[in-house]
């Protein structure tokens, strides 16, 4: 099992969500880098870019 901790890429359209996501994350101590946009359009925006222009580092979940 590979335990290299997996990037999260999170869209969210409340700040307040957005800021209790980051403080949950650095509470919690959680080595996965967090990445939050604001909305889907945003969303495929930084993965088009960060993934399929650079480095294959995030999946989407499909749930």
């Amino acid at each position: 099992m590979n335990k290299t901790p997996v990037p999260i890429l999170m869209a969210e359209d409340d700040e307040d969500d957005r800021l209790l996501t980051i403080e949950a994350f650095e509470e919690s101590r959680l080595l996965n880098k967090l990445y939050i946009v604001e909305d889907g359009e945003e969303l495929l925006d930084f993965y088009i870019i960060k993934v399929l222009m650079q480095t294959p580092e995030l999946r989407l979940d499909q749930d």
